[in-house]
């Protein structure tokens, strides 16, 4: 955590320095590689949390997030209209700096590594067997719906600005986009809250469901918007909707998963969820030349309506494994 926070504060001023294309995209790309504070922010938040409390904690650390960006977006969208992108730069990178501090002053962790030992090619067996073992049906259901889940939740973030566009103008379209943004994270705030309290009361299998529907319906919404409230309307409730779902595979991960593994397929899902990311920004670039921004918003809605059959096998699996756990 550590680690990923200085060295985000120390790379994303970079950017503001970049000299063309080619050097914002290495920078860009060093600083994503170097990066990535919130694998290990639930990691730890997990290790550090009794069982029966994981779905509130997870929750509380997902609200905290959204509420970052609430600000992050409002404050973003307003120092590019009104101080150029050097600024808001040069201001992730302060503010990287300073999450790391408080890190390093304030949180305190009861860790002790395993003290190295050679292990002879049998005992290296039976781990590889074990950990093979962990890695269930169910965990690999989660797994791929990381995958998908990455894929729509990111496929439109790109293309925001140009649908702010496209239902209101190109005047103040960064200020409004960020007002959008904000809404958005507003939702996700809302969604942390509940969703995550939620999980220590219900099984979290049975929420599902309505989060799937809700957020192809709600994106599907923001592909059809003709007005900029109509628009902000769908992205705050799209948010609400689909900033539940990472809460919620989270839970049932930990509670399918042993506690010496977890910090791996933590790894695994963010991996994933980064790799959804990755496809769809090739995907999206496509969709927008040949259909138009709507297009983008209307294939996020798909993904999220083909997770809904999807969910049948995956509860299954999942069911099936927790009630051996």
């Amino acid at each position: 955590l550590l680690r990923a926070s200085y060295a985000a504060g120390i790379l994303y001023p970079l950017l503001a320095f970049a000299g063309n294309f080619w050097w914002l995209l290495g920078i860009r790309f060093f600083t994503s590689f170097f990066s990535g504070t919130v694998n290990p922010a639930q990691t730890l938040l997990v290790a550090t949390t009794p069982k029966e409390r994981h779905g509130t904690a997870l929750g509380l650390l997902s609200t905290c997030i959204w509420s970052g960006d609430v600000t992050g977006y409002l404050a973003g969208g307003l120092m590019v209209d009104y101080f150029g992108y050097r600024v808001a730069f040069l201001s992730c990178g302060f503010f990287y700096i300073v999450g790391g501090v408080l890190v390093h002053l304030l949180v305190r962790e009861d860790f002790v590594p395993p003290a190295p030992k050679a292990a002879s090619p049998k005992v290296k067996q039976a781990c590889k067997r074990k950990f093979w073992q962990v890695a269930t049906p169910a965990v690999l259901w989660i797994c791929a719906f990381f995958l998908l889940m990455g894929m729509a939740r990111r496929i439109d973030a790109p293309f925001t600005a140009m649908l702010v566009e496209t239902v209101n103008g190109a005047d103040k379209a960064a200020t409004y986009t960020g007002i959008t943004s904000a809404f958005a994270a507003i939702g996700g705030i809302i969604a942390g809250l509940v969703i995550g309290r939620l999980c220590d009361r219900v099984a979290p299998g049975k929420l599902l469901l309505p989060i799937l529907i809700s957020s192809g319906l709600f994106t599907l919404g923001q592909a059809c918007s003709q007005s900029l409230h109509s628009l902000i309307l769908c992205r705050f409730l799209t948010y609400m909707a689909a900033a539940g779902l990472q809460p919620v595979l989270q839970v049932m991960l930990t509670k399918v998963t042993s506690p010496e593994k977890r910090g791996t397929f933590f790894g695994w899902t963010a991996s994933l969820s980064t790799a959804g990311g990755v496809l769809c920004n090739l995907l999206s670039g496509a969709l927008a030349h040949y259909v138009g921004v709507r297009g983008v918003f209307a294939a996020g809605a798909l993904i999220f309506l083909i997770m809904v059959p999807l969910h049948i096998p995956f509860l299954r699996a999942y069911l099936k494994e927790y009630r051996k756990e």
